[in-house]
């Protein structure tokens, strides 16, 4: 079992696993426990709220891109394809519960992309460890990635 610090340091985030300059996530994104119930729900009508860029990519609210309401999540300056959005996961995410996890993103390229929101974290040996927890791909348009029972693990 993680302690209270090891937890705050698991981080979700989104990457888009071909280079593209520009990538909109809308959501509301969205993270809940199936006993006690949402834990964040993040649309980006007033802002990125506390997501941030990972790597080289930059993030800001954008009223351009919407999937449901008027905001979106757009990154940019992406220079490696695990570049993308993060957000850090509170103590309220617990190593061995399960959580609902769903999101939209839409692929601003030619082309297409394989969308991944993957968690990071370390595990009990000190490797930083990265599984998916949705993926989906995308030509033009948005993209739903959403695991409505992931579990995060314990090891």
């Amino acid at each position: 079992m993680y302690s209270k610090s090891a937890i705050k340091k698991i981080a979700a985030f989104m990457a888009v696993s071909t280079l593209c300059s520009a990538v909109f996530s809308a959501f509301p994104a969205f993270a809940a426990d199936e006993d006690s119930g949402l834990i964040f729900s993040d649309a980006f009508e007033s802002g990125a709220s506390d997501w941030t860029g990972r790597g080289a990519a930059s993030v800001s609210a954008s009223k351009k891109e919407a999937h449901g309401g008027s905001g979106s999540l757009f990154v940019t300056s992406r220079s490696q394809s695990w570049n993308g959005a993060t957000k850090s996961l509170s103590s309220d995410f617990v190593a061995g519960n399960k959580y609902s996890f769903s999101g939209y993103a839409r692929y601003a390229g030619s082309g297409s992309a394989t969308f991944k929101m993957t968690l990071q974290y370390t595990d009990s040996s000190s490797t930083t460890q990265y599984p998916t927890i949705a993926e989906a791909d995308s030509t033009d348009g948005w993209v739903h990635l959403e695991n409505t029972s992931y579990t995060i693990p314990s090891d």
